[in-house]
């Protein structure tokens, strides 16, 4: 039986909690109560909105994925403070367009969704990154749309909340979650792709070498593979997880409606343990599954993900000679140059490609380069600098270079949020799908 949302809504409006002068634009425009925030935890707590209410999804294959979505926004209305605030500024392209009878809440644009066309037997399987939500994906959600595709979107286990939420959740959860979008679209669907950013291409990788090869998945896509983390106190994370004491590895404001910024370390022990599955597989044989052709973009500065590692398991999966037509687009130091972008003064200086921002189009509202949205949290330790980053017009990836270089109460350097080489790569991604006879050569 379909999930009613009605209840809920009505529970929100006579529950006594009024959240009817907070907006989204009014959090991340008011930088004088970040610090506050980030000391108080407003955002990054457990919530609920109705204690007594247990919202479940066992992530059977044959439930339709009409259910899935009615069930995920019920969760996000039950566990997310903000779920109804007003995000008007924030509606992208995609939402405008395509899910215009939606009121442009929080809610709406952080939900898992799908886009169909009548009588269509391809769809493309997006899957988000760690901390994120499906907002990461309207722009590439659009652009697949108008090349024939239905799209499909997956609300990770533990995200859309709050941060606390991570705490909570196990690899396994995505895992499970993942699995059940893939077998529920083959069976609806003759031509399925597949796409996942960061974390959501790792557990691509990790379904491919654990299933039998169907001849319904066509290609995989990936931005940002989530291979094996930067860090080199990463394989720790799992045993410190044990530690009571140790909960958080960054305790931010959390003012990205569209995704955490608050870390738990379980969240960190729980993406280890899924990376061992893909570190792993450089040193067996890919499984059949893997007679795919691929499409991967990837930054060689990524701070958050060892590039190298994305790389060499690319080199692998291409030696398989289903995969002559596969693609891999680096941002190297050729890219990875100083660029000025100056539609708007300030003129905003970009000195090269983060993690966080492949997925995201230069006219992003939250995360383009014309929003007031500053990604800043590797200040977080340096209040000062913190402030004033939230007001740079210097964009980048937040490696030791460049935090060295930009980390005096002058001059302070934003993580970059969106790829301004966008256009280039939806380019690439449309010759990728002719290439593959998965696109028509007019298109």
């Amino acid at each position: 039986m379909p999930i009613k949302l009605s209840f809920y809504l009505i529970l929100f409006t006579f529950s006594g909690l009024s959240f009817a002068n907070n907006t989204c634009d009014n959090l991340i425009s008011n930088t004088q109560i970040h610090q506050k925030l980030i000391n108080q935890g407003t955002y990054r707590n457990e919530f609920s909105r109705d204690k007594s209410a247990k919202i479940n999804f066992d992530y059977t294959v044959e439930t339709p994925f009409s259910e899935y979505l009615a069930f995920a926004k019920k969760q996000i209305i039950q566990s997310n403070p903000r779920a109804l605030w007003s995000c008007e500024k924030y509606k992208t392209a995609m939402f405008q367009q395509y899910k215009q009878n939606n009121t442009a809440n929080v809610l709406n644009l952080i939900s898992p969704y799908e886009l169909t066309i009548k009588n269509n037997n391809k769809v493309i399987i997006l899957i988000h990154g760690l901390t994120d939500t499906p907002y990461h994906f309207h722009d590439l959600s659009k652009q697949f749309y108008e090349m024939g595709f239905d799209v499909r979107t997956l609300l990770l286990p533990g995200h859309g909340t709050t941060p606390t939420e991570l705490s909570k959740t196990s690899y396994k959860d995505w895992q499970l979650a993942t699995h059940y979008i893939i077998e529920n679209s083959k069976k609806d669907y003759e031509q399925v792709l597949l796409g996942g950013f960061s974390t959501g291409g790792a557990l691509i990788f990790d379904y491919l070498q654990k299933n039998n090869k169907d001849d319904k998945i066509k290609a995989a896509l990936f931005w940002s593979l989530g291979s094996e983390a930067k860090s080199s106190n990463a394989w720790l994370s799992p045993y410190l997880n044990y530690l009571p004491f140790l909960t958080w590895l960054d305790k931010a404001a959390d003012i990205d409606f569209a995704k955490y910024e608050s870390f738990p370390l379980n969240a960190a022990a729980q993406f280890y343990l899924l990376s061992e599955n893909i570190t792993d597989l450089l040193d067996v044989p890919l499984s059949k599954s893997f007679n795919i052709p691929f499409f991967a973009v990837s930054s060689d500065v990524d701070n958050t993900i060892n590039s190298e590692t994305s790389y060499k398991l690319f080199s692998k999966w291409q030696q398989k000679k289903e995969t002559k037509n596969a693609m891999l687009s680096r941002y190297d130091e050729n890219t990875n140059t100083t660029i000025a972008l100056c539609d708007k003064k300030p003129c905003y200086k970009i000195l090269d490609i983060s993690h966080t921002g492949v997925t995201n189009a230069y006219y992003n509202p939250l995360y383009g380069q014309n929003s007031q949205y500053r990604n800043c949290s590797h200040y977080l330790s340096e209040p000062n600098l913190y402030i004033n980053c939230l007001k740079t017009d210097t964009f980048g990836e937040n490696h030791e270079k460049n935090t060295a270089q930009f980390g005096t109460s002058d001059k302070t350097m934003a993580r970059l949020t969106f790829n301004p080489h966008f256009d280039k790569m939806l380019h690439d991604i449309k010759q990728f799908l002719k290439n593959n006879a998965l696109l028509n050569k007019g298109s």
